[in-house]
């Protein structure tokens, strides 16, 4: 069996998606990220396209693509509630996904030998890059990564290691169907997504609900009712049309009723948020978006 026979049975089961990229210099994303300035990522652009830089002695990154994507229905109960991302729906991937990927290298240990480091969001290289190297997707107009599998909602994980395993193909680096759609660009609540620009993140709500410090009035208009994330680009995308994996089991995740997140204290943060990505930002920016949703709900 292969090295990477293994790779696509184990990714079968887990559900997930996988590829394989050689170990070269990201090219032709340079110049973007040092125009972009994006927050929440690392300023040593040197490390976000050098995989040899990150992990010395890298040969070849095994990308694994996992889906976050769930289904809901809206409540009405007389409540104002906020909106979340879907992802504040299931456990932290940076936790879940390193776990899949070490499991990974521990199957794959048992045929050769061989050194590794696991990035989940945790490290410089642009992950997204190295997925579409791997031939996971392309980039659609919203700027996420775009399978034909998954559609959008899917974190991604990287396995860099210093043994050469066969590397796919490379996907285009634009997918097709976003050539003459433009939902995402009409849609996007800030007007972030313009056609052919970078994204303009100072406008994107999940940066805004991100971010610390105040809110301008202009970001809180754009804000809206959102307290964590967003994810309208991709729920008007036609790419996700069927790509849902089960339901959302607790609609406050999604929908939370914001009197009670602006009246909850640490530890009633934790549990409700420790196991999410959500965490990180921490209960007093949850908090501050929460009061900001409540204000402009009793607005409209």
């Amino acid at each position: 069996m292969s090295l990477r026979d293994i790779i696509a049975e184990f990714a079968q089961e887990n559900g997930c998606i996988a590829g394989v990229s050689d170990s070269r210099e990201l090219t032709g994303i340079r110049k973007t990220l040092e125009e972009a300035g994006t927050p929440f990522v690392s300023r040593d652009i040197a490390a976000r396209v050098a995989p040899e830089l990150v992990f010395p002695g890298c040969k070849s990154i095994i990308a694994l693509g996992s889906s976050y994507a769930k289904s809901f229905l809206r409540v009405d109960d007389g409540r104002l509630r906020g909106i979340q991302s879907v992802a504040c729906a299931s456990r932290d991937y940076h936790v879940t996904l390193r776990g899949i990927l070490e499991e990974l290298a521990s199957r794959l240990s048992r045929y050769t030998g061989f050194r590794y480091k696991v990035q989940v969001d945790t490290g410089p290289l642009v992950e997204r890059e190295v997925a579409r190297r791997a031939g996971l997707g392309s980039y659609g107009r919203n700027h996420q990564l775009i399978s034909p599998v998954l559609g959008s909602y899917f974190n991604i994980g990287l396995l860099m290691v210093d043994a050469v395993i066969e590397a796919d193909e490379p996907s285009p680096p634009e997918f097709a169907p976003c050539v003459d759609c433009g939902a995402c660009v009409a849609h996007c609540p800030g007007g972030a997504l313009v056609n052919g620009a970078p994204l303009d993140w100072r406008r994107c709500v999940s940066y805004i609900t991100q971010k610390k410090g105040d809110l301008s009035p202009d970001e809180a208009r754009i804000m809206g009712s959102y307290v964590y994330g967003c994810d309208v680009c991709q729920q008007v995308c036609p790419c996700n049309e069927g790509k849902t994996r089960g339901d959302v089991d607790d609609i406050e995740s999604v929908a939370p009723d914001l009197a009670r997140l602006i009246e909850m204290d640490d530890a009633e943060f934790t549990r409700r948020y420790g196991h999410t990505e959500a965490a990180w930002r921490g209960p007093g920016i949850i908090r501050r978006n929460a009061l900001s949703s409540l204000v402009y709900n009793s607005q409209v």
